[in-house]
């Protein structure tokens, strides 16, 4: 396997998602590679980070909640009134009991006629599928309706559950122009680092001034490392943009997570690539191969970068 294609199953490969071969192929390759070995701590990192977003809540508070939860329970149980089931009140409606044995198998076939028409009228797509969920996306949006959560669906549709009003869930196309609008705001959402990881996922890869935008804010503003990586990783899509690639310098140059660093080295400077050595990227490049830098990574990799360039440019700069 290839540096890049064992980077691109790592996530499957800590989760125990590849086949007995595919997992042995990458073992092998990491062994011998200390890049990929590095890539794969960085993922674990990532894990570790995501998963430490999550906050225990207090006994306390959950006991509070448990009393209030059964006290409203019980009181919306005693103001209730007395109500007869639906199917009671259908089987009143069709009160058989006076009709003779042939009035009634003529109901019978009745109801087994309308639920077979409604059967067919839902597999021709007259009736909506409630099997599948799906919703009308201009009557749902709108408002101020947020991403919950999102999850990727199947044929390269997206899954959102969806709170406004009331919540709901979709299985839509994230190519849809309102949907890529909430999936754009997602990653900006203050309170769930794992919807803002997710939504940067979904967009990777998706060309756009919007999504770009939104990543380089991720990189530069986010305050959970593990969304930061994410959004460099996507901003690979982007590296010729000028604005992508001052993200980039600035977060190798100050962001605190070593993970994001070191990403932000090799997506700057993908290894097997060309690189463009432009003045500000060499003098960069010259600071962070010095002794005092902490990442042993970034220092190596910077070094291999200088030591690669053509004795031309190394007389240029």
């Amino acid at each position: 396997m290839t540096c890049h294609e064992v980077q691109n199953v790592l996530s499957l490969y800590l989760y125990g998602e590849l086949d007995f071969a595919r997992e042995e192929a990458v073992e092998q390759h990491v062994a011998d590679c200390a890049f990929c070995m590095h890539a794969l701590g960085r993922e674990k990192a990532w894990h570790a980070s995501l998963q430490g977003e999550n906050q225990d809540v207090s006994l306390d508070l959950l006991s509070r909640c448990r009393r209030d939860l059964t006290a409203s329970l019980s009181l919306e149980k005693a103001n209730a009134p007395a109500r007869i089931p639906a199917w009671r009140s259908l089987l009143n409606w069709f009160d058989l009991s006076g009709l003779r044995w042939s009035s009634k198998l003529a109901y019978a076939s009745f109801l087994v006629l309308l639920g077979f028409g409604a059967g067919r009228a839902a597999k021709d797509g007259i009736l909506p599928d409630a099997g599948s969920r799906n919703v009308n996306i201009a009557g749902f949006l709108g408002g101020n309706t947020r991403v919950r959560d999102l999850q990727p669906g199947q044929d390269g549709q997206v899954r959102l559950f969806l709170e406004s009003v009331r919540e709901g869930e979709m299985l839509v196309s994230p190519d849809d122009p309102q949907v890529r609008a909430l999936l754009v705001a997602a990653t900006r959402d203050p309170e769930n680092a794992a919807v803002r990881v997710q939504s940067v996922q979904i967009l990777t890869g998706r060309d756009g001034a919007d999504v770009k935008d939104a990543l380089i804010y991720s990189v530069r503003h986010d305050p959970n490392a593990a969304v930061r990586l994410k959004a460099v990783e996507a901003l690979r899509h982007f590296s010729g943009d000028p604005a992508t690639r001052d993200t980039l310098k600035h977060a190798l140059q100050h962001d605190g997570d070593p993970s994001v660093r070191s990403e932000a080295i090799d997506v700057l400077a993908p290894e097997g690539d060309r690189i463009n050595f432009t003045p500000d990227l060499v003098n960069m490049l010259r600071s962070l191969a010095v002794p005092g830098e902490d990442d042993d990574y970034v220092r190596l990799r910077s070094r291999q970068l200088l030591q690669g360039m053509a004795p031309a440019e190394n007389d240029t700069y």
